[in-house]
């Protein structure tokens, strides 16, 4: 049940993306799993490789919508890529702030003690 409930909102995220045009240069960072269905299918059980690059697809198209965007992939990674990988997880987070820093460089700026 949780897996189609998941399931029915990644269709309707790929929806809503597939109807915005453009995010213009707002910073965007894409964090994608390259093996991302592995994780619902036990090895064998079902062939991912095509969902897998649907999926890739889509990510591609959501990275493409902003001017300044970083597609990042965890080839080897599936759905959990936050347990499997956080490190790359981390990086990821870390560019969205190195992009955020240099669109808007006030952000970067240190608080004064008030």
């Amino acid at each position: 049940m949780a897996f189609r409930n998941e399931m029915g909102g990644a269709f309707v995220s790929a929806q809503q993306a597939g109807e915005t045009h453009s995010f213009g240069d707002l910073p965007l960072v894409v964090v994608s799993a390259g093996r991302s269905f592995d994780k619902f299918f036990p090895a064998g059980e079902r062939e991912t490789g095509p969902m897998n690059e649907k999926w890739m697809r889509l990510q591609d198209e959501l990275a493409r919508l902003s001017s300044n965007s970083v597609h990042m992939v965890g080839e080897t990674a599936t759905h959990g890529i936050a347990r499997e990988q956080p490190e790359f997880v981390i990086a990821g987070i870390r560019k969205a702030l190195q992009l955020a820093v240099a669109h808007q460089p006030e952000l970067g700026e240190p608080r004064s003690a008030s």
